[in-house]
């Protein structure tokens, strides 16, 4: 990377910081508690190996696999600066960062997947590093990914997304070495991407999906080039013994998963068909923040979704899962023939497939876009890129980009603003959901902590209305 290069990715990483920088002084919320403050293992970690071992494994309640790495992040934290919520934020940024700088190169170096030579690539399309660049900026700066960084417990879901973006650029970096003929690349595929790949396995559950990701990477750029007949087979048997060991999981989920998802969903309003049903929509609804992000939109917490009960109730359901199918056509399809749009909408799905499917979770949460919107971000700027290129207008090109990182980054700052003191965010998300029954509960107790805390009359009428109207949805639901 030129040293230009290496100076403008450091100007959007201290855009990042700027943007952000209101929300550091947040507290905890939700999920925050069961995980941090109310697990002693963490709240009083000490800087000793008995006591981060112990904090790494505390975890049960997170996953199946505790997801040590990420709950030895949060030992580390309480252990070095106590339960200080700006601490545990301030980390959470510099994880975000550190995903910002790998997703670049990862953009990079898929954009030379694609282009062979940046020598090919025609000036009329501009250089692939200041496209990479525009990418990670739009995805550093993108208001949907704000939770993954402010909310803190999501730092599970940042570690995770950090190592499969990781093993995604090891194994990219590694079969353009092959293609190329270079040392080293069977390496990188062989032996860096599945170390990197089960560390974000151990940070959260769903980098499982790296796999999967893997695979449509190479549908799309690589293709199984510049592979010898024996290569060839050895990727083979690698793609089916990896196959097969998801095939084996699958059994094992079906004879201990039934009783296991049955005891699950009867702890939630919804069953699981009707689930699978509105996450078709929830998608859209995702899809539509990404592209046409809505202040008033985002939220921690989405529980006024309407649940699809069947197909045709409400009838977007149905509309929704055609359009999902859709989707999954034209991204099957266009990684033959438009591969930076097969890849962006594969991308997109596979990275839905877990926590957006048939999994006993709430319906929606922003942060579930960390990784996958990664895939559209690629595929638009691309696209918008190649529409600008027509105009052979590097001017025209250089003013989107800085438009799209001043709308997004503004944006973001906007939400950074509300999450910087927990009675603004549950005042503003409250507001903007009035048929949220969290969201209105959460701004009842914040403006009662209030009154108790300055005597302010106001705030406790604020605080009963709040209540009263989270009764009111909560006895409609």
């Amino acid at each position: 990377m030129t040293t230009s290069a290496t100076q403008r990715l450091l100007v959007i990483l201290l855009i990042t910081v700027i943007v952000y920088l209101p929300g550091l002084s947040g507290s905890f919320e939700f999920d925050d508690y069961t995980n941090i403050l109310l697990n002693d293992y963490i709240a009083y970690a000490e800087l000793s190996l008995h006591s981060l071992a112990e904090s790494a494994w505390s975890g049960g309640m997170s996953g199946p696999l505790k997801r040590p790495i990420s709950m030895l992040s949060f030992a580390f934290n309480s252990a070095t600066t106590g339960i200080w919520p700006m601490a545990f934020k301030i980390t959470n940024l510099i994880v975000h960062l550190c995903v910002g700088i790998v997703v670049f190169h990862l953009a990079k170096t898929l954009i030379v997947a694609t282009i062979p030579s940046s020598k090919n690539y025609p000036n009329t399309k501009g250089n692939p590093t200041n496209l990479a660049l525009i990418v990670a900026a739009i995805w550093l700066l993108h208001p949907i990914n704000l939770t993954s960084v402010l909310y803190v417990v999501q730092r599970m879901t940042s570690l995770s997304a950090l190592f499969t973006f990781g093993a995604l650029l090891a194994y990219s970096v590694g079969r353009l070495r092959m293609i190329r003929g270079l040392h080293r690349g069977e390496v990188l595929v062989y032996c860096a991407t599945p170390v990197i790949a089960l560390l974000g396995v151990l940070s959260k559950e769903n980098a499982v999906l790296a796999l999967p990701l893997i695979v449509v990477t190479e549908a799309c750029f690589f293709r199984f080039r510049a592979l010898e007949d024996d290569k060839r087979r050895r990727f083979k048997l690698v793609y089916l013994v990896s196959g097969l060991l998801l095939f084996v999981g699958a059994i094992a989920l079906s004879f201990w998963g039934p009783g296991y998802l049955d005891e699950a969903y009867k702890y939630r309003s919804f069953s699981l068909g009707e689930r699978v049903l509105t996450e078709t929509r929830v998608l859209w609804f995702y899809i539509s923040l990404i592209f046409v992000p809505r202040i008033t939109s985002f939220a921690l917490f989405h529980d006024d979704i309407v649940i699809s009960t069947s197909i045709i109730d409400p009838f977007t359901t149905v509309l929704a899962v055609a359009g999902i199918v859709l989707l999954m056509g034209v991204g099957i399809i266009g990684a033959k023939k438009a591969p930076v749009i097969g890849f962006g909408l594969l991308w997109f799905l596979v990275g839905h497939a877990l926590e957006s499917s048939f999994m006993p979770l709430e319906l929606v949460h922003e942060h579930r876009n960390y990784l996958p919107s990664f895939g559209l971000i690629f595929a638009a700027t691309w696209v918008i890129n190649d529409l600008l290129a027509a105009e052979n207008s590097q001017q025209y090109r250089r003013v989107v980009a800085i438009v799209g990182i001043f709308v997004f980054g503004g944006l973001t700052m906007l939400r950074a603003v509300s999450w910087s003191d927990p009675v603004t965010l549950a005042t503003v998300e409250a507001e903007n959901h009035p048929n949220s029954m969290r969201s209105l509960y959460s701004a009842g107790r914040a403006h009662y902590g209030m009154y108790l805390l300055t005597g302010d009359a106001s705030k406790l009428e604020s605080s009963r209305q709040f209540l009263e109207r989270a009764a009111a949805v909560d006895d409609g639901a």
